[in-house]
């Protein structure tokens, strides 16, 4: 598996801003919360230079959604674009378990997937059993 797929558990061991469902289920919470704006920080931390920036998405971690963190760059890596088990697959998961969490309103199931993509979050794309999206061919997304 390609170590990119999976961020550097000392720079990015992901960080959490809520952790119920009462405040993430809440309409415009994820919007509201969406602060981050430091592509660049993020690349730097990782050693990738500033023409590959296109190749990256600035991701968080632990999903908004989810309650995590925006704000804080322990949330933050550079998730590659175009590659299978890339950022178009985990924002596909993402989706899938957002909705899922606001349908249950299960706090439990909420820390639950809040640690889930703080450690694996391919070890869950696996559990639900999703399909790998095709890479893209194209570098100049």
């Amino acid at each position: 598996m390609d170590p990119r797929l999976l961020p550097d558990p000392v720079l990015t061991p992901g960080a959490v801003r809520a952790t119920t469902t009462d405040e993430v289920c809440v309409h415009g919470y994820t919007h509201a919360h969406r602060v981050w704006h430091n592509k660049w920080g993020t690349l730097a931390r990782y050693g990738i230079p500033h023409r590959e920036t296109t190749r990256y998405q600035d991701d968080d971690l632990i999903p908004v959604c989810l309650g995590g963190d925006n704000a804080d760059p322990l949330n933050h890596w550079p998730q590659p674009r175009g590659v299978a088990m890339g950022a178009e697959d985990k924002d596909k998961l993402e989706r899938l378990v957002c909705i899922r969490v606001c349908a249950d309103r299960d706090d439990n199931e909420l820390r639950r997937y809040q640690s889930m993509f703080a450690h694996d979050w391919i070890s869950l794309w696996r559990e639900e059993g999703l399909s790998v999206t095709s890479p893209v061919a194209s570098t100049t997304r």
